[in-house]
């Protein structure tokens, strides 16, 4: 039960991009529910059909706060792992997510990692959201570093330095 692009982002507190856009739609989270569960089985918010996903593999949380300090938290209830920036959860174990942290449910190492990983965005009303991927399209991961994650550009070739210093809880992005 992906969400259709389109929905309006005024009505969302949230949303999670694959990076996989081509096969994959992204996850909208709206004002009006709380609380989103991932997984394999049909009858959760967000479905994810690989047989690694298990049937109910996280929860995604807002605390219904409408402002920028607004709280998410996600919580891992996989056997297989939830994965926040490349560290494992820990089932049954939550964190908190901030704009800009990727999510995998797979191990990172996995072949064909990008489609099992997404990009959290926090929409809270009064928190202005920009993102790299509206400027870029960001395709294949080719290298992760301490500082910086590198990303296969398909059509245009760039450089761009992803920096995951936190300032106020936001990362910074540059040429």
């Amino acid at each position: 039960m992906h969400q259709d692009e389109g929905d309006s982002d005024s009505r969302l507190w949230g949303f999670l991009t694959p990076l996989d856009r081509a096969r994959l739609k992204r996850m909208d989270f709206k004002l009006d529910k709380r609380a989103y569960t991932i997984g394999r089985y049909r009858g959760h918010d967000f479905r994810l059909p690989w047989s690694t996903i298990c049937k109910t593999h996280c929860v995604v949380e807002w605390d219904g706060i409408k402002s920028p300090e607004s709280i998410v938290k996600i919580t891992d209830l996989s056997l297989h792992g939830t994965y926040l920036n490349g560290k494992l959860i820990g089932k049954k174990k939550c964190a908190l997510l901030r704009d800009g942290d990727e999510i995998s449910f797979l191990a990172c190492c996995a072949e064909d990692q990008a489609q099992y990983r997404y990009v959290y965005r926090q929409l809270t009303p009064g928190q202005h959201v920009v993102t790299l991927d509206l400027v870029y399209k960001l395709g294949k991961e080719i290298g992760r570093g301490a500082y910086a994650t590198v990303f296969k550009e398909p059509i245009i070739r760039s450089v761009v330095r992803m920096q995951s210093k936190s300032f106020g809880g936001t990362g910074s992005a540059s040429l």
